[in-house]
């Protein structure tokens, strides 16, 4: 009886080539050079960013006394009413010439503000005054969800029914807030005295 011999597979030593190693090389240094190029860059900004302490504006903010809106206003019709948000500056209050176009309840305690419909004639002026910080464009502010408002139905009960929801009041409750907090002070006092708007527009 004879023994036949089994034949097992060759094993062959795997041996990477000039061109493989090259390859897998090339891909790991295009993989990791933006990385390090970004941290470089990241490094080389903290480096040469001078630090802010809070409250204070950093020195690569956009100085400008008016917006570019408002910029353009004081150039055209002079008799046109604009809606502008003035930043006073630490301390000071509103110039007495100003005063008679103040919008009621349009103080803006926060930032030491005031919402202010004057004729564009007036801002450059009112751009030039000491006690002035900032001038901006008061924008009016809209905003739309239409997939919430077919998901819940609220599209359907406008369209028939002609109701928009102007007259309703609207709270947002969380938890976490501070009790100290100035926009929570604000907020009970026009929720008691309703004197008070969140709109400025």
């Amino acid at each position: 009886m004879t023994l036949s011999r089994v034949q097992r597979p060759v094993r062959r030593k795997a041996v990477w080539g000039l061109k493989l190693t090259f390859a897998v090389a090339a891909f790991f240094v295009a993989g990791l050079a933006p990385n390090a190029f970004a941290d470089g860059q990241k490094g080389q900004h903290t480096r040469t960013a001078k630090k802010v302490r809070p409250g204070e504006e950093s020195s690569q903010a956009k100085q400008y006394k008016s917006d570019d809106e408002v910029t353009r206003r004081s150039s055209a019709n002079p008799l046109h009413i604009s809606s502008v948000i003035v930043t006073l500056v630490p301390g000071a209050q509103l110039p007495s010439e100003f005063k008679k176009f103040a919008r009621a309840g349009g103080r803006l305690d926060i930032i030491n503000g005031q919402v202010l419909d004057l004729p564009n004639g007036l801002l450059r002026k009112l751009a030039a005054h000491p006690d002035i910080f900032r001038i901006h464009d008061n924008r009016p502010i809209k905003t739309h969800n239409y997939r919430t408002s077919v998901t819940v139905g609220a599209t359907t009960v406008r369209d028939s029914m002609g109701f928009t929801g102007a007259g309703i009041g609207v709270a947002v409750i969380a938890t976490g807030i501070t009790t100290w907090h100035d926009s929570r002070k604000r907020c009970i006092r026009m929720a008691t005295s309703g004197s008070e708007s969140l709109s400025t527009s």
